[in-house]
Formats: C-alpha cells, structure tokens, sequence
C-alpha cells in the first residue's frame, strides 16, 4: 500500500468511475486500474463492486476511505508544514549573541542590514559564549558572536572587534582612594569620565573587584603571578549585573571596554597599565557552502564592514 494507490483509491470512490477518476487525475484509465487491482490483492478483499455505471464501496472499501482520506489530509499537511519550515528557514538568520554587544557598534550594524533586506528575518539567542558556541554545534543558530578567550574549536572565526579588560566605577569609589587622577579633574556633572590615566594592576588590587567569573580564573591567575593581594567584592555570571553593581557603588567591575557607553552617569573609566586581559569580539560560523543564500549575504556584509580584522 502507498500513497499513490491510496490516492487512486479515494478519486475512484469520489469520482464512482475510474474513467472519471482518470479525467481528473489527467492519466490513461489502465494504470488506475492496475493499482486499485493491487491493492486489493495485498489486502485479501474486494474494495469495490463495480457495476456498468458505477464503482460502488464494499464494506471494506468503506473502511479503507475514511483510513485513506485521514492518511492524505495528514500526508498534505505534513508537506506544507515542512515546506513552510523550509522556506523560514531558508530566510530567517539565527544569531547567537552575547550581552555585552548589545548596544555596540556590531549590533548596530546587523541593525543596518537587518533594515535593507527585508526579505529576511532574524532571530537572536542572548546567552554566554560557551552556551553561543553550544548552540552552534548543536545547529540552533547560523553564527555565534563571542569573546576571547574561548576554545578554537572546528569553527571558523573572523574577529569583529579589538578590546580588552577596563576598570570602570562610580566616582565616589576612588574618594580618599590612593589612585592619582594626574591633570583630569572630576566634574560636578552627570557624565562618564574617560581619564587619561591608567589604573596598574598593583592600584587595581587595593579596590574592591566586581568580576565577570567567566574571566575569574584569568584575573586571579594575573593577580597571582604578580605576587598581588586582590579583594573580590562580588562575582556574577552576567556582564550587565557587573555594569549595575558598578555604577551603584559596588566595586571596580572589570568589563570588556566595549560595554562603555555614553550614558553611564558618574562613572570612571580607566585603562589597565599592563593590559593583560585581552577579550576580542568573534563571530563563528560553519562551513558557508550548507547555509542558506540569506546567510552568505550576511556573511559577506559582515566581512565588507570587518575586513581589516581578517
């Protein structure tokens, strides 16, 4: 029994002809009658009592319609569920992200396109870079954007973004501080404070930390190799909870420089001395030639606006 023959099957016993049933069908009359014939063989029983005007259901055949109808409306709406998958899938790019880009040049970017091409859709995963990079093995997304460090795994990688560890708090967390401030002066105003100072890790350890703990056991491994006393006030699995607690007074939070805004009232932004905790923006991606043309586009649109980081 297949689909076909079902098919024949249930046009014969609407139509109450095979000549009929082949008009609609726009086939020759012998190749119906050959799969009604089949049919009834590997079933053991007559479908059909045929008559010179009419093909009328036996008993069984009766039974077999309704099974038949039920069997091609699922048939049918299975095709079109997985056409209709198909062709979303075909025009919808899934991105997995990680919270510190949101509001960064790269989001705004994907904004741009995202607005000149609407014949595709987005959608976005915001998670962490391992559970990103997860994603992307398990084929949940297109692309990943991460941050170093992370595993060089099978993926190909092409770097978006240049950046680094920063200290950055609420002014009032360097008062009667020992942190030499050099020529700035701290204004009254609601701001953010760029200092042309840096901060060194020794001066960096005197202040109460607020670390992101998937740099912990870089950050440490640093203080450690220096010989360097460090007080870590609060750790958190979230880069926006580390910027919240910063600008409440918390700690110093040490963030990725590309979460700096220019609506972070009040707050200090420093550069570390030694620089030694590199966090450079990736997207990751699989082999191209199995994407959709969609995402290539994307693709392609990413390397014309980051080719000097390949």
């Amino acid at each position: 029994m297949n689909s076909k023959q079902l098919k024949y099957f249930v046009t014969v016993t609407e139509e109450g002809t095979v000549s009929s049933a082949a008009k609609k069908l726009f086939i020759s009359q012998p190749p119906i009658s050959q799969q009604i014939k089949l049919l009834e063989d590997e079933l053991g029983t007559k479908l059909f009592i045929r008559t010179p005007r009419q093909m009328i259901l036996t008993t069984a055949g009766k039974l077999l319609y309704n099974r038949a109808k039920s069997i091609i409306s699922m048939t049918n709406m299975a095709k079109d569920e997985v056409t209709s998958f198909v062709r979303d899938q075909r025009n919808t790019i899934k991105i997995g992200i990680i919270s510190s880009i949101i509001g960064s040049e790269i989001l705004q970017k994907i904004a741009s396109f995202a607005t000149d091409r609407e014949d595709i859709n987005f959608e976005f995963y915001e998670s962490d870079t391992y559970a990103v990079i997860d994603n992307l093995h398990k084929e949940h997304i297109n692309f990943g954007i991460v941050r170093s460090p992370f595993p060089m795994s099978k993926f190909k990688t092409m770097k978006l973004q240049n950046s680094r560890l920063i200290a950055l708090g609420h002014k009032n967390i360097f008062n009667n501080k020992m942190l030499k401030l050099g020529n700035d002066t701290l204004e009254t105003e609601n701001r953010t404070y760029y200092l042309n100072d840096k901060i060194s890790l020794n001066e960096l350890s005197k202040y109460p930390l607020i670390i992101y703990r998937r740099w912990e056991n870089l950050i440490l491994d640093t203080f450690k190799k220096y010989s360097m006393d460090y007080i870590i006030k609060c750790r958190t699995d979230s880069a926006s909870t580390a910027l919240f607690l910063a600008r409440r007074g918390a700690g110093l939070a040490l963030l990725p420089s590309t979460i700096v805004s220019s609506n972070m009232e009040n707050i200090i932004v420093m550069d570390i001395v030694e620089n030694p905790w590199p966090s450079d923006v990736y997207i990751i991606y699989d082999d191209l030639e199995v994407l959709s043309r969609e995402c290539i586009d994307f693709f392609n649109y990413m390397v014309s606006k980051y080719e000097k980081n390949i």
